[in-house]
């Protein structure tokens, strides 16, 4: 490891969700984890909320006060905004379980960023399912906000 950085400070910008959306949701053939294109929709949205959890049990020791990214902290964020019907459905049901998650995990340096709901303000800004430039220039004007105080 290049042990030039190994005091820098580092900040973490995170989405757990959208893959599994893809997935196991909507079962799009180009889905990277075939094993989710086979299960019905309970079961993959299961396996989830498991991974999620792992993923976020790694992170709250390296965002915590005194962890890698505890100076700068950690974003974690809802799955984005879609004008879709179907894909937003299925994204409220996701960010449901990613809120649950972050509920009792949220400190100063492990912010949830609701990427859904400021998406959700400026819908013209969201084509199929991807934020414009202006959505994500507000949306790191916010994280940046809280990573550099």
């Amino acid at each position: 490891a290049d042990t030039a950085w190994a005091l820098a400070q580092m900040a973490l910008v995170v989405q757990v969700g959208a893959w599994y959306n893809v997935c196991a949701v909507t079962k799009e053939s180009y889905c990277p984890r075939k094993e989710l294109l086979d299960m019905d929709r309970d079961a993959a949205i299961a396996v989830f909320e498991a991974d999620m959890e792992e993923a976020l049990s790694e992170l709250d020791e390296l965002c915590a006060p005194g962890g890698r990214a505890g100076e700068r902290g950690c974003n974690i964020q809802s799955i984005s905004w879609t004008n879709g019907v179907r894909d937003n459905e299925n994204f409220q049901l996701m960010n449901t379980y990613i809120r649950a998650a972050m509920r009792d995990r949220m400190t100063a340096t492990m912010r949830y960023v609701d990427f859904f709901e400021l998406g959700g303000g400026m819908p013209e800004e969201v084509v199929n399912g991807h934020g414009s430039q202006m959505l994500n220039l507000w949306m790191w004007q916010i994280m940046f906000g809280a990573m550099c105080p």
